[in-house]
């Protein structure tokens, strides 16, 4: 609702965290990742989350987006960093949660980000919700994790 009120996306963690702050458990807190087109520039951040996969087919790069903030919640008063990214177009953005990240194989090696990259660089200019089929079944094939497992996929 905040980012689509219009104000600017470097107070939103902010904001977010001091509605969740004081209504939060001991034991909890929350971790976020955004993406913010204000019209002229694309803002970014994450807060205790893994990273943003972005790659971009037309030079066959995946990069890590990520800002060194704490998970929502935890402390109060906070300030939050955002950052800014350019983005190629048919740029394809990956946010997901760590189930799928942390899906481990029989030796206990972990799925990860360079996992996420590999499938990303194999699906060029298909449809999104065939990245997704492939993602979620190279996850399935390199091993398990019963975590959840989210997935959102945006393309320029």
């Amino acid at each position: 609702m905040y980012l689509s009120s219009g104000e600017e996306s470097d107070r939103f963690l902010e904001r977010l965290n001091s509605v969740l702050h004081p209504i939060r458990k001991p034991e909890m807190f929350v971790t976020m990742a955004f993406l913010a087109w204000d019209g002229a520039r694309l803002a970014f951040s994450t807060a205790g989350h893994p990273p943003i996969l972005l790659y971009c087919s037309a030079n066959r790069i995946s990069k890590e987006l990520s800002c060194p903030n704490p998970p929502l919640g935890l402390f109060s008063p906070m300030a939050f960093s955002t950052d800014v990214v350019a983005a190629c177009k048919g740029a394809l953005f990956l946010l997901c949660t760590d189930g799928l990240l942390e899906v481990t194989n029989k030796a206990n090696a972990e799925f990860g980000t360079e996992g996420m990259k590999s499938v990303l660089s194999s699906t060029d200019h298909e449809p999104l919700n065939s990245v997704v089929d492939r993602v979620l079944a190279a996850a399935k094939a390199f091993g398990y994790n019963d975590d959840d497992k989210s997935l959102l996929l945006i393309r320029c």
